[in-house]
């Protein structure tokens, strides 16, 4: 295959197409378009409020985050549901083409950029990152612009990427400190005044928004380990395959020899290798530079002398596969994720069944559904560390889920005031518990406080009985 720089562009961005297009057709085929995720729900319910009230939500708990404006101001022209599936999309397509773009600058050889470009879009954070509702899609797309007009020598071009970057800080520390070291590496190659300037303003618009980094939080949701919450293979949601650390490292090595050439790319990258462990969101970031790292050495491997050229063509058709299988398998699990038919249909009946005030409990990771298909407010959701007496409440809640004293259970549900008990087949096999008679489905059995009002499919609704 011939790549000039009329076709390959086009090539990377029908790779990019046909590879974020496939879980959206699943959902329109098998899943009645059910939107992707858990967080998603919750994105899509802040910004509904926001257009209700026509202003910021001024919940205390509420963690802000400028993706919520931009959903909501999206949203409003053509409903919010709509809107969290085309933002991602229409977002990760310009990130693909910008980074691209980006690339060319750099003077990066055709053929090496094509190969960058598409490891980057079978990458399972990439497909992430344009498939679910998620609140970096907004600044991955700013930052990289921002760097497109950092390169360019033109004094608009320069106050481009001051909005560009200066965009993207507020949405996190993480955000603001990847900018800063960004352009750190770009003093200290270029040594440009303009570059003093934009740099002493970004830091400047970083400490005003400290307040919103730095809101009140509690741990007390375990978190996961690092190989499992960066590793698709190994589960992560927002991973990296291992075929693609192991082809970046391939590149870290080789480049490493000339560092200070690649110095606008190793101090960043040092950036995000730290922010893994703080946000795990950094991966989203990270994941162009391995792309890089591992396009170049993806070359040098494709272009080395081998005395026996069989053992040369099975290497790469290892790496090959290798891609292209955390890009397969990453693509059925996302296309699959709950929620499904199922557990949609049961939440549309609870919220036709009860009032609007009565309180639903269930496990934590279920709050952002129950909240926005049922339209109920819940005792604990995703977004618990930030509430008020959250590690109580989250002990609380393990009280319900495991106690066999009746009495006890019944002291935890009134002291929330709930109403209603949703569960589905997750939480019945080891999310919550391994048992079938273990705690809260033993007390079921209980017919004077409990009263099973649905149960189809796995997924149970259980009504709490008044005390008389």
């Amino acid at each position: 295959m011939r790549l000039t720089e009329k076709n390959t562009l086009v090539y990377v961005m029908l790779a990019a197409l046909i590879i974020i297009l496939i879980p959206f057709l699943i959902r329109l085929l098998f899943y009645n378009n059910i939107i992707i995720g858990e967080e998603s729900y919750y994105h899509a319910t802040i910004a509904k409020q926001i257009i209700e009230q026509k202003s910021l939500i001024h919940d205390p708990n509420y963690l802000f985050n400028p993706y919520h404006l931009v959903l909501a101001s999206i949203g409003y022209f053509i409903e919010v549901d709509l809107a969290s599936k085309l933002i991602p999309f229409l977002l990760g397509m310009l990130s693909v083409l910008v980074f691209y773009l980006i690339l060319k600058d750099f003077k990066i050889e055709i053929r090496e950029r094509f190969f960058i470009s598409l490891i980057l879009v079978i990458s399972p954070a990439f497909i992430y990152l344009c498939v679910i509702s998620n609140t970096h899609s907004v600044p991955v797309f700013l930052t990289l612009l921002g760097i497109y007009f950092l390169l360019k020598k033109k004094t608009i071009f320069t106050v481009l990427s001051l909005i560009s970057f200066a965009a993207a800080v507020p949405f996190g520390i993480f955000n603001a400190l990847l900018v800063i070291a960004i352009l750190l590496a770009y003093l200290i190659k270029e040594k440009s005044k303009k570059t003093i300037i934009l740099l002493s303003i970004i830091i400047l618009i970083s400490a005003a928004f400290m307040p919103v980094y730095f809101q009140e939080k509690t741990e007390v949701i375990q978190k996961e380990s690092i190989l499992q919450s960066t590793i698709s293979d190994l589960g992560a949601l927002i991973g990296i395959g291992v075929f693609n650390i192991l082809l970046a490292s391939i590149g870290f090595i080789l480049m490493w020899r000339k560092k200070k050439e690649h110095i606008f790319i190793f101090l960043p990258l040092l950036v995000m290798l730290i922010g893994l462990f703080y946000a795990g969101y950094a991966i989203l970031y990270l994941n162009f530079m391995l792309a890089v790292l591992a396009g170049h050495a993806f070359v040098r491997i494709r272009n080395m002398d081998w005395q026996v050229k069989m053992i040369k063509n099975l290497t790469i058709l290892l790496i090959i596969c290798g891609l292209a299988f955390s890009a397969v398998s990453y693509l059925n699990r996302v296309s699959n994720m709950q929620p499904d038919n199922e557990i949609i249909k049961s939440l549309e009946w609870l919220g036709h069944y009860s009032n609007q005030d009565e309180i639903v409990f269930s496990h934590y990771s279920k709050g952002f559904w129950i909240s926005s298909v049922a339209e109920r407010p819940v005792v604990t959701d995703k977004m618990l560390e930030y509430f008020p007496n959250a590690k109580e409440r989250f002990n609380d809640s393990l009280e319900i889920f495991y106690s066999r004293n009746l009495k006890n259970t019944r002291t935890f549900l009134n002291k929330y005031n709930i109403s209603y008990i949703w569960i589905d087949n997750e939480m019945k096999q080891g999310l919550v518990w391994e048992k079938e008679q273990q705690g809260l489905l033993f007390l079921f059995r209980n017919n004077e406080t409990f009263n099973n009002i649905y149960n189809n499919q796995g997924i149970e609704i259980w009504e709490i009985r008044k005390e008389v």
